[in-house]
């Protein structure tokens, strides 16, 4: 019962944190492909103002999905499962303060380079 508990909980960390790191083309974002094609061919201000709003949406998107791990890392810290280890908890709590610098650091570079492409754009 623990592992498959923590296979659970495993899994559907790793497909939050996939879903957060790739921009869906549905929701208005663009594939990792179609930006590198949009770097390669960025000429005129309005390419540059098009990429900086693409990284403006990722940084916030990463700030989503780090409050969304700070919120997630305070509830394994109060969980107290019956017969679950609570270490184990505290150690999910642990992943999730990792993710959350994680998600910061690629704010603060998505923002710097949103930064960039608008001081290319002028």
């Amino acid at each position: 019962m623990h592992s498959k508990l923590r296979r659970t909980l495993l899994g559907a960390a790793a497909l939050g944190f996939a879903a957060a790191a790739v921009p869906a083309a549905g929701e208005g974002g663009v594939s990792q492909e179609e930006l590198i094609h949009k770097i390669q061919y960025a000429r005129t201000r309005a390419d540059h103002e098009e990429i900086a709003l693409i990284y403006e949406k990722q940084a916030s998107a990463d700030l989503a999905a780090a409050e969304e791990h700070r919120r997630m890392g305070s509830r394994y810290k109060q969980f107290d499962p019956s017969g679950v280890d609570r270490s184990t908890f505290a150690s999910m709590a642990v992943h999730c303060n990792n993710l959350v610098e994680l998600y910061t650091g690629a704010a603060k570079e998505h923002s710097a380079l949103a930064a960039l492409h608008r001081e290319a754009a002028r």
